[in-house]
């Protein structure tokens, strides 16, 4: 082939390697237990014991974040003695899509 359709053609075994690789990276992920807002003297007084009461219900669904961004909700709760949260939804369910 000419020049042009050398570069064109799909290299499909750098796909697949490429694949592997992102399969294989790890992603953070963040739950969002609530928010709070305090005036700003409260937080200099903030010590050990203090509790912050948050915006959120404790029914709620929870958020979770991939890498910063809000692609789930959950409920959370505990496993086997660890922190868990399950998801029971996407974060497009709540935009409607």
């Amino acid at each position: 082939g000419g020049y042009q359709s050398d570069h064109l053609e799909v290299d499909h075994a750098w796909i697949r390697r490429f694949n592997e690789q992102i399969r294989k990276a790890s992603v953070q992920l963040t739950v969002e237990l609530g928010h709070a807002t305090i005036k700003a003297r409260n937080v200099l007084g903030l010590a050990v014991g203090d509790v912050l009461y948050l915006d959120e219900n404790k029914d709620d669904d929870v958020l979770i974040k991939v890498e910063g961004v809000p692609k789930f909700l959950g409920v959370p709760g505990v496993v086997k003695g660890n922190h868990a949260v399950q998801i029971t939804g996407t974060t497009k369910e709540l935009k409607g899509e």
